[in-house]
């Protein structure tokens, strides 16, 4: 006799297997703890319970050509692929694929082949930006969620500040949409998962549990230089600005979504045109666009007007013409004040090629609040000695310095 539910059992815990439908259309599926006495009400069936599969533990194994729900005496929680490569005619795909790639059309074939043929290989955050509308960002998250259904979740920048991450946690693709990532925390965060091996797996009501990671990143925003901080030396993120479709058509995403077993099949007879140079597979030559150039240049940017305004507030605070700074000094400042964590030879190329200054080797007063006898508060100073640089007022304008 078959039961109503599918149930199994993990370890001494009882689960029922649902579709959790979306407001999509889609479903996303969920182990819901069940206990042995609803099963018991549920089913009709006296010996339900010697029927249902056993399980030791939970495993994340992602497979999609080759997938496992039971490995060995454990459970998958990667989901099962449920497309089957099939020859035929995939052309609006391939255009697709052209249009979100550009000129790195064949690098682009390569990463959806490595997306589905190598699931554990780590990739570089893709970055899809672009100012005007329709112009197939969203399209392109909606495609890969078609493809690999629950194996994917589409999120919030708000998603990734909440310390409970397990409904992402064991996806091969997580997509941000509309990404702008303000808080620095966040940032940061992303740039960990990019190449982290393994995380933490905290859910509300259980234990936090350190589990393997093989996640892939996908953002998507209409700001094109402002959406991250990144440094110089940044080699994770592959930024492309994709243009304006030719054509608005309403049915375009049925048409992929039609064409998903021949474009499987296209990328299984693919020929990978790179091969593995990294943990992120991809060289930064490789995958580098202006885009790319100009958000870096952006963070630069911001790093500089940090500095000129916590530099401009220690003029007017302790009432000086002239103050002087280490890039230590520097570094712990922008840190404590406006929460960014940079470099030094960040902070040297915005003093020296920017604002052509040099440094000197020797004493200089650090300047500091502290409490006086009577509980007032007194300006202070410290002789530190070492290579320092001097900041006058005159540097940043009076409109910096309006007290000036």
């Amino acid at each position: 006799m078959t039961t109503k539910k599918q149930y199994i059992r993990v370890g001494t815990q009882y689960y029922v297997i649902a579709q959790k439908p979306l407001a999509s259309g889609d479903s996303i599926t969920k182990l819901i703890a069940w206990s042995k006495s609803n099963i018991k009400d549920d089913e009709s069936d006296k010996d339900i319970l010697k029927k249902i599969q056993k399980y030791i533990d939970f495993v994340c194994i992602p497979g999609h050509l080759d997938y496992q729900q039971t490995v060995g005496e454990f459970y998958n929680l990667y989901e099962p692929f449920n497309h089957k490569p099939t020859p035929g005619d995939c052309s609006t795909s391939l255009q697709f694929v052209r249009h979100i790639f550009g000129e790195h059309y064949e690098l682009g074939l390569d990463y959806m082949k490595l997306l589905l043929e190598k699931p554990i290989q780590k990739l570089p955050v893709l970055s899809l930006v672009s100012r005007d509308r329709n112009t197939g960002k969203t399209t392109f998250l909606n495609w890969l969620k078609a493809i690999y259904q629950g194996n994917m979740s589409i999120c919030r920048s708000k998603d990734f500040e909440s310390q409970f991450n397990s409904e992402w946690v064991y996806k091969r693709i997580i997509a941000i949409d509309e990404t702008f990532l303000e808080k620095k925390a966040t940032t940061e965060t992303l740039k960990t998962l990019s190449t982290a091996r393994t995380i933490v797996s905290e859910a509300k009501g259980k234990d936090r549990e350190q589990v393997e990671f093989h996640g892939v990143i996908v953002l998507c925003t209409n700001n094109e230089t402002d959406f991250v901080k990144i440094d110089d030396e940044e080699t994770r993120y592959w930024v492309r600005k994709v243009h304006k479709m030719e054509q608005d058509d309403p049915h375009f995403l049925d048409k992929l979504k039609d064409e998903i077993p021949a474009f499987l099949h296209y990328l299984t007879t693919w020929k990978l045109t790179t091969e593995k140079q990294g943990r992120m597979w991809f060289t930064q030559a490789q995958i580098w666009t202006d885009a790319l150039d100009r958000l870096k240049a952006e963070s630069r940017h911001t790093l500089e007007k940090e500095l000129e305004i916590i530099i401009s507030e220690k003029l007017q605070e302790f009432e000086l013409e002239e103050i002087q700074f280490s890039e230590k000094d520097l570094i712990e400042l922008l840190k404590n004040e406006s929460n960014i964590r940079s470099q030094r030879n960040q902070i040297t190329k915005v003093l020296r090629e920017k604002w052509g200054l040099q440094s000197k080797n020797s004493t200089y007063k650090h300047y500091y609040w502290m409490d006086g006898q009577n509980g007032e508060i007194m300006l202070g100073s410290q002789t530190k000695k070492g290579f320092f640089f001097s900041f006058n007022r005159s540097l940043f304008g009076k409109s910096k310095n309006p007290t000036s």
